[in-house]
């Protein structure tokens, strides 16, 4: 028996990439997962996936599939929530979200880009 069977896992920025092989990977060993992401549809893609993949591994997994921005505290309260509500508890909080920057910061500049970038890469990670 796999040691995620039935663990409740929460990972952020799984609707493409290295978060959403995360999310699949974590589903194929049983687990149920709650996939965070800004669209929706490519979460409910992924979220297919991980039905799929529990399923060949002859598991009978659940998803959650929660959109939003990771940044708003209201989106973060909820995606607690819902995954407390699908799945009674949450074991495992896998922070992948990120945000890749179309030029190259410079210290002396508090652009609102810049800004926000710090606030999903460092201050996100209090979650």
């Amino acid at each position: 028996m796999s040691e995620f069977k039935d663990k409740s896992i929460i990972v952020t920025g799984s609707s493409s990439g290295i978060g959403e092989v995360i999310a699949i990977s974590y589903a194929s060993k049983g687990a149920n997962v709650t996939l965070c992401g800004r669209d929706s549809q490519r979460l409910h893609d992924a979220a297919e996936k991980c039905k799929k993949a529990g399923a060949a591994a002859g598991n009978s997994i659940k998803t959650v599939e929660a959109a939003g921005d990771i940044t708003d505290s209201r989106v973060q309260e909820e995606i607690i929530q819902k995954t407390v509500e699908a799945f009674g508890k949450l074991d495992i909080l896998v922070v992948n979200h990120g945000l890749v920057l179309s030029y190259e910061p410079s210290l002396d500049e508090c652009t609102e880009e810049n800004v926000a970038a710090r606030d999903l890469h460092c201050i996100d990670l209090l979650f």
